[in-house]
């Protein structure tokens, strides 16, 4: 009885262990999350070793203690108690891991994960009951064997049953709450646009100026990040001429921090410091758990004891909630999107074009019977008929290409009373950027290649770009490669010759966490003019692991 118990925990882990490792294979994987700690556990430093997902030794694991629980009825006497001995080595080596990692959640990352304390608490039933067979084994005779054998087999047999259906269960259940969740309908209503600037909208710059830019934003986005340099240029340049207006709309079903980084904002408005909070978010370049939040909150001189309640309690979820429901109602789908007084683009800002367009505007003059607004900064934009929506262009698409699509897209004037511009001159075709965009493609792209081909490319003298950041760079690289972190590509792309082929890769730590940053700077190369753009979807690590050349 006790081995088979044994036998079951081992089963358990297995199936436990088994899933997390899908998960952990890309972070565009969902997890079923039974805390609220799983995902800061699966986004921290210790979920890989060796460029291994940590699941995969759980796998390895529980299979060998399956295999030796299995097997040991049907063997020898001697052979048994081998069998038996090695088990138990392996469980208590397994409890002595599970401990490390317990402490690792409850001192470094700070939170917990159910799937893993599962594992755990599995694995010490393991190895209490096998240290009690070792103590005082059972003496069976030949009948009792066989039927503990057998026993074991149908109890095999129905774990198989049940895992796989279960095992698809979860792995779907999450995906088809994404699509319920962002698919708009098909008979959507045209866009609200009296729901862009509302009296409780984040606002900066004076409420008169002649250009007012709304932005629905997701602060783990990459192409949000990319997209924030033009920003803040955008509020140095024009403090006057242009007012600017910060929706939260975070993909949490794709980015498991979003969310939670929105809240964070909201509870920093409650001190008046939205925009510090704002910036400072995008600056962490993705890293927004909430412990991370908290220190974030300290950075920038907010009261955290105040700031650290309103975070733990919830108290600004339905407030995203709400900018959420704005950015439906508008008709956004992906970020970031931007409405330029009242038009529509998907994709980052053209600073160039942008600053020829706020050039040509002028403020509206006010009638002079006309009352002031009671409060400008919150005072909405007279309606004006919205563009159609540019169409995504993918990133390893011509430029002539891209201009024709975009010129086709850009049906009125970007401002009241100017003449429309061909082509559309903000939109930078960012939209196709990976995961930001609930229509992008998943897998592997005609852009994107492999290991080999990546070698190939480095020998013939293209450009590598390394969007990792600039202490992991200089850890090791690929040789000859030029670092351009993700939220400073748009400053550096000046710098990259034109004339020859770009790679841009990052970690390659989990397959698939190429299909957003990467593509997001793929997607912004394209739009600036280069011709031969790929993506190494491997990544760096895999560059290692195949002995390709680091300097």
């Amino acid at each position: 009885m006790r081995k088979t118990l044994a036998l079951v925990f081992s089963l358990f882990g297995l199936f436990d262990s088994a899933y997390l490792w899908w998960v952990y294979t890309s972070p565009t994987h969902p997890l079923v999350c039974l805390g609220t700690g799983c995902d800061e556990v699966r986004a921290s430093r210790f979920a890989f070793w060796g460029g291994i997902p940590t699941p995969a030794f759980g796998v390895a694991m529980y299979a060998a203690l399956v295999v030796l629980l299995l097997v040991e009825p049907f063997v020898a006497p001697h052979l048994s108690g081998l069998m038996r001995k090695l088990a138990f080595g392996i469980s208590a080596a397994g409890v002595v891991i599970s401990l490390y990692f317990t402490s690792l959640e409850a001192f470094s990352i700070h939170a917990w994960c159910a799937w893993c304390i599962a594992q755990q608490i599995a694995i010490a039933f393991v190895f209490i009951l096998l240290a009690i067979e070792i103590s005082k084994p059972a003496v069976d005779g030949p009948k009792a064997t066989h039927r503990v054998a057998l026993q074991n087999v149908l109890l095999f047999v129905i774990a198989l049953v049940v895992a796989v259906p279960a095992f698809a269960w979860l792995s779907h259940h999450s995906a088809a709450e994404v699509k319920k969740q962002l698919e708009a309908p098909a008979n959507a209503a045209p866009p609200d646009l009296t729901r862009l600037v509302k009296p409780d909208s984040h606002t900066i710059g004076p409420a008169n100026a002649p250009v007012t830019v709304v932005e629905f934003g997701d602060f783990q986005c990459p192409s949000c990040i990319i997209a924030e340099a033009t920003n803040q240029e955008i509020r140095k340049r024009f403090p006057k001429q242009v007012r600017f207006v910060f929706h939260e709309f975070p993909l949490a079903k794709f980015h498991q921090f979003a969310e939670k980084a929105a809240e964070a904002a909201e509870c920093a408005d409650d001190q008046g410091k939205f925009w510090q909070m704002h910036d400072r978010l995008y600056q962490a370049y993705g890293e927004l758990a909430v412990v991370q939040l908290k220190y974030y909150a300290q950075d920038i001189g907010l009261d955290t004891a105040k700031f650290n309640a309103c975070l733990d309690s919830g108290a600004k979820a339905q407030r995203v909630q709400q900018d959420i429901a704005d950015g439906k109602a508008v008709n956004v789908n992906a970020t970031p999107t931007f409405y330029v007084n009242q038009q529509q683009h998907v994709g980052g800002l053209n600073m160039q074009e942008f600053t020829a367009m706020v050039s040509g505007a002028q403020a509206p003059q006010p009638a002079a019977d006309a009352k002031p607004a009671p409060k400008a900064e919150t005072a909405s934009p007279p309606a004006v008929k919205a563009a159609p929506k540019p169409v995504a262009v993918p990133a390893n698409a011509p430029e002539s290409k891209q201009q024709a699509v975009t010129t086709a897209s850009a049906a009125t004037s970007i401002v009241p009373g100017l003449a429309p511009a061909p082509p559309n001159p903000l939109f930078m075709g960012q939209a196709s950027s990976g995961d930001c965009d609930e229509n992008a493609p998943k897998g592997p792209q005609k852009n994107e290649i492999a290991t080999t081909a990546a070698q190939q490319m480095l020998k013939k003298g293209a450009v590598f770009v390394d969007i990792r950041q600039p202490k992991d760079f200089a850890k090791s690289h690929i040789p000859g490669a030029v670092n351009l972190p993700l939220n400073k590509i748009s400053d550096g792309v000046s710098t990259l010759p034109k004339d020859k082929p770009v790679v841009v890769y990052e970690s390659g730590l989990a397959a698939g966490d190429v299909c957003a940053a990467s593509r997001a700077a793929a997607g912004l190369l394209a739009s600036r003019g280069f011709k031969e753009v790929k993506v190494y979807h491997d990544g760096f690590a895999a560059w290692q692991k195949a002995g390709g050349a680091v300097q």
